[in-house]
C-alpha cells in the first residue's frame, strides 16, 4: 500500500477555562438583608477569550439576563419573604460557565398606616377630638374622657391580612 498524501488536521484543545464572575453590590459577602421587595445586583466577569452572557436566577422564582458582561447589572430581581438565593452565571463562547451566589434575606418592614402623637389638631378619624397636656410636660394626649367611649375609624387602608393597633394609655386621677 502506497500513501499518496498525508493530511494534517490541527487538533485544538479548545477553550477549557471557565470565566470568572463576582457579585460586588449590594454586598460582596455571601449574605445580605433588605426590606425592599426588589433587588439590584452588579458585579464583574472575565474570561481568557471573552464572556458572552451573564444571567441571574432566584431559587424562589424568577430569572433573567444581566445587562453587560464584563461589568454587569441585574435590576428588579423580585424577592420573596425570607431567604432568596440569587445565583449569577457567567458563560463564555465555548459554553464554559462559573457561578457566584448570594443569600438575600427579605424582611419587609411593617407598613405604618396611621400614626399621631396628638401634637397638632386631631383629625376627624376620632369620634372625640379633645386633647389635654400630659402632666409633667410629657406631651399631648387625646382626652380626658372619664367613662366615654372613643373610637378610631381608619378608612382607605391598603390591602392587608392583619392589623396591629398600639397605643399608650394614660390613667389620670382615678380608675373606677
Amino acid at each position: 500500500m502506497e500513501i499518496d498524501f498525508i493530511e494534517v488536521v490541527p487538533v485544538s484543545s479548545g477553550d477549557i477555562l471557565a470565566p470568572e464572575v463576582a457579585i460586588l453590590n449590594p454586598s460582596s459577602g455571601t449574605t445580605y438583608t433588605t426590606n425592599t421587595s426588589v433587588l439590584t445586583l452588579s458585579g464583574t466577569a472575565s474570561d481568557n477569550v471573552g464572556v458572552t452572557q451573564v444571567a441571574w436566577a432566584n431559587n424562589r422564582g424568577g430569572s433573567g439576563t444581566c445587562a453587560g458582561t464584563i461589568s454587569w447589572t441585574a435590576v428588579n430581581i423580585p424577592l420573596q419573604t425570607g431567604d432568596n438565593v440569587i445565583t449569577v452565571t457567567a458563560v463564555d463562547a465555548a459554553g464554559n460557565q462559573r457561578l457566584d451566589s448570594i443569600k438575600v434575606n427579605y424582611d419587609p418592614a411593617p407598613t405604618v398606616a396611621y400614626f399621631t402623637g396628638f401634637e397638632s389638631s386631631v383629625g376627624t378619624e376620632w369620634s372625640n377630638t379633645s386633647t389635654r397636656t400630659i402632666p409633667r410636660g410629657m406631651g399631648t394626649c387625646l382626652g380626658e374622657f372619664g367613662t366615654q367611649t372613643v373610637s378610631l375609624a381608619l378608612d382607605g387602608l391598603p390591602a392587608h391580612t392583619g392589623l396591629t393597633v398600639s397605643c399608650d394609655l394614660y390613667i389620670m386621677r382615678t380608675w373606677d
